[in-house]
């Protein structure tokens, strides 16, 4: 990896470097059979598309070349390295401007997210951490509710392990999503307030993939889960809210808004080792469900007219709609037998037990129970 520095493009934040146009920045690589060279380029500063040329000093690697348009996204590239018999690889990037009437001196290219990779072992399973914000256990099928709200969760229960007694380290977003990425206490990570990040010290479970030789990525829709609490440390990709438009502003049904960009990055990155972290807001107030999830569970008319318990669970059966297609692309991809998908909540949500209304008002059940599901196909025995 080429870390570099924090670098922000349409959302996403990736490590890497910054190159003025009209210079050559310059890579030493050993590559072996099969190895790649993956990398993002974006470009800033500039009204013009910028030429980007990667060449290899000994003609080894056939040279490539690139346009990067102004004001787009990162534009994902991947380069098949040469064996280069142990001996290094001097690899050259440069950029220039595609037109002369675009020159800027501020014009610069954006270098992130480069990753010598290669090819991975069959022994490692990806990990797919998906984390369902304010999901309380009881309101789920999986969990002896009543109503159906999560099909695709006990689909995907049924062939691993379900854990009856998981506790939320906070009634609130931000200590508990640091504890689950740090295995840290909220008095330990010290993460507890708006106003406090993990610190850059603490190793967060993204990194410890990082060093492991995984792809790193996270699609993060509730602000307290990622970059505002320092919880981006490790990411190679780490998508925030406006990413995807998954802005609570405009909803809080994210788990639609992030299924695109979530299912093209599995479709990339298909042959190498992946640590996905996704983190979605819905079921969370005002519960503004859709139509159609409110019919699914029995519930007709306006839905204004509905109780709000009714509206957050048809919110779950929405979400789980969502995870029931990323489930089906797991398959499609046949990645689905050799990925570790790990499911939990941050906390809970209060409907008037104990007199509270909502969470991180309490420490009482309802804030606290949260599903933990496990499924790893072949490894990972189905409850009997």
């Amino acid at each position: 990896r080429l870390r570099g520095h924090a670098l922000q493009r349409s959302g996403e934040r990736r490590h890497g470097v910054v190159l003025r146009a009209g210079r050559t920045a310059t890579l030493s690589v050993v590559a072996g059979k099969g190895d790649r060279l993956r990398l993002g380029l974006a470009s800033l500063g500039t009204s013009s598309a910028l030429d980007v040329t990667l060449r290899e000093a000994s003609g080894r690697l056939r040279e490539q070349r690139w346009s990067v348009a102004p004001g787009a996204p990162w534009r994902d590239l991947a380069v098949d390295l040469p064996d280069s018999q142990g001996q290094a690889l001097q690899l050259e990037l440069r950029c220039e401007f595609s037109a002369s009437d675009g020159a800027s001196e501020r014009a610069v290219l954006l270098v992130g997210g480069t990753m010598h990779l290669s090819p991975r072992p069959d022994v490692h399973p990806n990990v797919l951490l998906y984390v369902e914000d304010t999901l309380r256990l009881d309101r789920l099928s999986t969990y002896g509710h009543e109503r159906l709200t999560d099909p695709s969760l006990a689909a995907i229960a049924a062939a691993g392990a379900v854990f009856e007694n998981t506790l939320a380290a906070s009634s609130w977003t931000r200590p508990s999503i640091s504890t689950i990425l740090t295995s840290l206490s909220p008095l330990t990570h010290g993460n507890r307030t708006h106003l406090e990040r993990v610190a850059e010290q603490v190793t967060t479970l993204a990194e410890a993939f990082a060093d492991a030789g995984y792809v790193t990525a996270s699609f993060v829709t509730n602000y307290h889960g990622g970059v505002w609490s320092g919880l981006d440390q490790g990411f190679d990709i780490a998508r925030e809210p406006t990413a995807d438009g998954a802005s609570q502003l405009t909803s809080t049904l994210t788990s639609a808004a992030i299924a695109g960009s979530l299912q093209r990055l599995l479709r990339e990155h298909v042959g190498e080792r992946l640590f996905v972290h996704v983190h979605t807001l819905d079921p969370h107030e005002p519960y503004r469900p859709e139509p159609e999830d409110l019919q699914a569970l029995g519930f007709t008319g306006p839905a204004e007219d509905v109780e709000a318990p009714l509206r957050y669970e048809a919110e779950i059966h929405h979400n789980d709609r969502q995870l029931g297609a990323l489930d089906e692309a797991l398959k499609a991809l046949q990645l689905a037998d050799r990925t570790v998908l790990a499911f939990t909540s941050d906390h809970g949500e209060a409907f008037g037990e104990h007199g509270m209304q909502g969470h991180r008002r309490s420490l009482h059940r309802e804030e606290l129970d949260v599903p933990w599901v496990l499924r790893w196909p072949g490894h990972i025995a189905p409850e009997q």
